[in-house]
């Protein structure tokens, strides 16, 4: 999920911010921790949406060459672009590695065999493993 809504949203890389999304997205623990907090799915992607939207408009506007829609105004060959790249696997961004690189170490801490969501969202939080608490 995440992989699909970075090239959704064009982006060169899959984010911290998207990665949430795969989370809320995901049938775990994290999932309903969130729910409980009512953050939903369709929130999620609104925000993410928004401030990606923002960021692309404040740049436009630096640049002195502000337009319509920002990056969600696509032409239909970019569209068509859009679509081929969630058929390839795009890159993690730097902080997102960070992020996942924690969350093996969190998975480790509680003993999982695996790495969920859960631990990652732990790590995303800024859990820190060896005190065994969120700073």
């Amino acid at each position: 999920t995440a992989q699909s809504e970075s090239a959704r949203l064009g982006q060169p890389s899959v984010g911290c911010e998207v990665m949430t999304i795969g989370i809320i997205d995901r049938p775990e623990r994290a999932r309903r921790t969130l729910k409980q907090y009512n953050i939903t799915l369709r929130k999620a992607k609104l925000t993410v949406e928004n401030m990606f939207r923002n960021e692309a408009n404040e740049s436009e506007e630096e640049d002195g060459d502000k337009k319509k829609g920002g990056i969600f105004t696509m032409s239909p060959q970019l569209l068509n672009m859009n679509k081929k790249a969630r058929d390839v696997e795009l890159p993690f961004a730097p902080p997102l590695k960070r992020v996942l690189t924690n969350a093996g170490l969190i998975a480790d801490s509680l003993d999982s065999a695996t790495v969920d969501s859960e631990h990652v969202l732990l790590s995303l939080l800024g859990y820190d493993a060896k005190e065994g608490k969120v700073p």
